[in-house]
């Protein structure tokens, strides 16, 4: 005889996790949703800076790179 106990919540733990994530990511979202409508000027300012961020760190990381000016020719 087939039990059904078992293959109706032999995952129920996986589905707990799964849940609760999906509960803290939605969560998350209203949170973030609401504090952006408080406060635009924060995620405007994010929005200015990110890209500085981005070319500063581009920068950086090839200050060391020394390129000739010379051409190569094929």
């Amino acid at each position: 005889m087939r039990n059904f106990f078992e293959d109706k919540y032999i995952n129920i733990e996986l589905k707990r996790q799964l849940i609760k994530l999906i509960s803290e990511i939605s969560e998350y979202k209203g949170k973030l949703a609401s504090y952006q409508e408080q406060r635009p000027d924060i995620f405007n300012n994010f929005e200015n800076s990110i890209p500085l961020h981005y070319m500063k760190n581009y920068t950086t990381i090839y200050t060391d790179k020394k390129i000739s000016n010379k051409r190569t020719y094929f």
